[in-house]
């Protein structure tokens, strides 16, 4: 302790000595306000086809929104990340009109994020998408002009809820299926509960 000391000074080697040793008396506070949630994939080969990549920004929506919703939170702004295959990174944001918990919305914008980025020189390593600018959710569904955000929103929700009975992934959209691997039927999924 007399080298921490002299390295540092008295008062703060004196309290790294302490903290190496397990003492530290200020609180814990194990739960902090979010600021962003997101969600973002590694590919085991790069990517260079729009169309692969944006069945993975799909998916990618899906699990964000549903964390979003998951909190009771909203988002103000979505954020797209891509890092190329030189480990380049690339990130684009856009504030919305109106907060949202949809990942209809957060696809529909992270893709046109991704199209505003135009022709890719590299192909793409990783890709995520970011829910941010956080408030609280008031459970009410999104509103709009049209009603598209409340369909959506009703939807989702009770995907949300058959995810929560019967496990993630046994509701999906369409794009997100394989069509190498046999799906379920509902009537499967109900004799094995």
């Amino acid at each position: 302790m007399t080298r921490l000391r002299s390295l540092v000074g008295d008062a703060a080697g004196h309290h790294l000595h302490q903290l190496a040793n397990g003492y530290d008396p200020r609180a814990v506070t194990p739960v902090r306000e979010e600021k962003s949630l997101g969600a973002e994939r590694t590919f085991d080969k790069d990517i260079s086809d729009t169309a692969q990549l944006k069945r993975v920004l799909l998916g990618l929506s899906h699990d964000t929104a549903a964390r979003l919703r998951r909190h009771g939170l909203r988002a103000e702004r979505v954020g797209l990340k891509l890092r190329y295959s030189d480990f380049s990174t690339l990130s684009r944001s856009r504030t919305l009109n109106h907060p949202i918990t949809s990942a209809h919305d957060l696809y529909t914008e992270s893709a046109a994020l991704l199209d505003h980025l135009g022709p890719r020189k590299q192909a793409v390593r990783l890709l995520g998408v970011r829910a941010e600018k956080l408030g609280a959710s008031d459970d009410a569904l999104q509103l709009s002009l049209d009603g598209r955000e409340e369909e959506w929103g009703a939807a989702e929700q009770a995907m949300d809820r058959v995810h929560s009975r019967f496990g993630p992934g046994v509701v999906r959209p369409a794009k997100l299926l394989d069509p190498t691997v046999p799906n379920r039927s509902a009537r499967d999924i109900l004799d094995n509960t």
